[in-house]
């Protein structure tokens, strides 16, 4: 399969970004035992925080689970970015071990980026399910917290009210990267408008939009953005390439009857 081609050749890149979402993809389909190594061998590095983060998390979707602890002293220890980051990735793979940690953030924080996160590590932790800062997030005058609260939003909201709370604010939005997020979030829960655009963005010439873009399509969970995808297996980016085949991955595993071999082959 291409896409496990894909993949395994970006594992041994010396790109951390490459390397390491080729890993998750790796884990994605269930050959960690070949991620974890490289893993391990970036956080022996020199990593910065945001780094340490992806990397620790990326192990602890691989069953280590001494990776929660590095996390979880990024969250103690680190200043307001670095914690946001650190919590983004509890909320991806969907745990913590000491949730007092992320009620204390909620109440002491000063950051409402960091609190929007936090909330949303205690709602896929099933502490708490009122995500009151999550939904408040897109009124904050702090860029930061309303770009965390589009991030998450999709994977715990997805109340009507949600979809018209993001359109509004997409309405007034003047950063890219808001604006980005807000996109991507309204395609996942289903906002036919926003996938042409993000199926827009990963055709743009900036391999970073690109890159973006491509794996945001496989998140929204449609299987007509796959020929796409393909085509994305051979970008000049090796980037676009691990998301696209990250992507492909993930829209191939999901319980769907129209598999990506259907697509593919007709």
């Amino acid at each position: 399969d291409q896409s496990l081609d894909v993949l395994r050749e970006a594992l041994r890149s010396d790109e951390f970004g490459p390397s390491t979402q080729a890993a998750i993809g790796r884990i994605d389909a269930e050959y960690g035992f070949e991620a974890t190594p490289v893993l391990e061998q970036w956080l022996a590095t020199s990593l910065p925080a945001r780094d340490q983060a992806i990397a620790a998390s990326a192990l602890l979707k691989a069953g280590q689970r001494d990776a929660i602890v590095l996390l979880q002293d990024l969250i103690l220890q680190r200043p307001a970015p670095d914690q946001a980051v650190a919590l983004q990735q509890l909320f991806q793979v969907g745990t913590i071990a000491d949730t007092s940690i992320i009620g204390n953030l909620i109440r002491t924080s000063p950051s409402e980026t960091v609190k929007v996160n936090a909330e949303a590590v205690f709602e896929v932790t099933e502490t708490d399910k009122r995500l009151t800062i999550v939904r408040q997030g897109h009124l904050s005058e702090d860029a930061g917290a309303r770009v965390a609260a589009a991030e998450v939003l999709p994977f715990i909201g997805r109340a009507k009210e949600d979809t018209t709370a993001l359109l509004a604010q997409l309405e007034t939005a003047t950063l890219a990267v808001e604006q980005f997020h807000l996109r991507r979030a309204l395609a996942i829960m289903g906002h036919a408008p926003s996938r042409l655009v993000l199926r827009s963005y990963a055709q743009t010439p900036d391999p970073t939009i690109r890159h973006q873009a491509t794996f945001a399509l496989a998140e929204a969970g449609v299987l007509e953005e796959v020929p796409a995808l393909l085509d994305l297996l051979n970008d000049p980016s090796r980037a676009v390439r691990v998301a696209a085949a990250r992507a492909l991955l993930t829209l191939n595993q999901r319980d769907s009857p129209y598999r990506l071999l259907r697509v593919r082959h007709g």
